[in-house]
């Protein structure tokens, strides 16, 4: 993944009239996309409504208004046309079932995931409507250390120089749960709970290896651990956008 639409005037501001008469066509396929959002608002629970729907709208508004935002940059790099997404019915089913998934949780990296996934939907080269709805259902399904641990485990090396990081050295032999512990610290008091976590993407078919404790060859240790299917949900939920490559 309300009676008033989100004003996203300020998301484009910095285009021109005839940019931004565009981009108000496809914005309203968004809005009427996620108006379709679910909220508590009966009489009978009219309190519940107090204090759910307010949180819920500014969730979908912001979301929304990030998705806008990138949208407008896509156009500016001519990787499409606004005016063509009303007419794009995949393209909408897939906000409808983001839009859901968004308002649905509090992280960042799940909202900023389901973001991408409805970027790369609008683009020519998206993936069939059976990939798309599943990529976003696993996005909806999992939890940030399931995206962590595959996004690390697709391209160690890669994942590492990114951050400016020094790639982790083995000694003849070495294991993933070492190296998920060289790239989070954090994760170690929660060995057993993320070692679950690597056994249910494996399970998936996102994760050639089953758990992070078997031990393997120094050298095997920072290989690709994706599936073929993992890598294209990983490019999936990454931002097609310039400005956000590498960041």
């Amino acid at each position: 993944m309300s009676t008033d639409p989100p004003d996203l005037n300020n998301s484009v501001t910095k285009l021109s009239s005839p940019q931004a008469t565009r981009v108000d066509t496809a914005l309203t396929c968004l809005r009427a996309a996620v108006s379709a959002v679910p909220y508590v608002g009966s009489p009978a629970v009219e309190l519940m409504s107090l204090l759910i729907t307010p949180p819920i709208e500014k969730r979908r508004n912001e979301w929304m208004e990030e998705v806008a935002d990138k949208l407008c940059q896509l156009q500016q790099e001519e990787k499409l046309r606004v005016e063509d997404l009303p007419s794009n019915d995949t393209f909408i089913d897939t906000v409808l079932h983001a839009a859901q998934a968004a308002v649905r949780t509090s992280s960042e990296c799940k909202r900023t995931a389901l973001r991408n996934a409805v970027l790369n939907s609008a683009l020519p080269n998206a993936p069939d409507e059976t990939k798309r709805q599943l990529f976003v259902r696993l996005v909806d399904d999992c939890t940030e250390w399931h995206l962590r641990i595959l996004d690390l485990l697709h391209d160690p090396i890669a994942w590492f120089e990114a951050r400016k990081r020094a790639v982790p050295e083995f000694t003849f032999t070495g294991s993933l749960e070492r190296l998920l512990h060289e790239a989070y610290p954090e994760a170690k008091p929660q060995a057993d709970l993320l070692d679950l976590i690597a056994k249910d993407l494996h399970l998936r078919g996102l994760l050639g290896t089953a758990g992070l404790r078997g031990m393997m060859s120094a050298r095997g240790t920072t290989e690709r651990h994706s599936t073929e299917l993992g890598g294209e949900f990983l490019g999936f939920i990454r931002s097609p956008c310039v400005e956000d490559v590498g960041s």
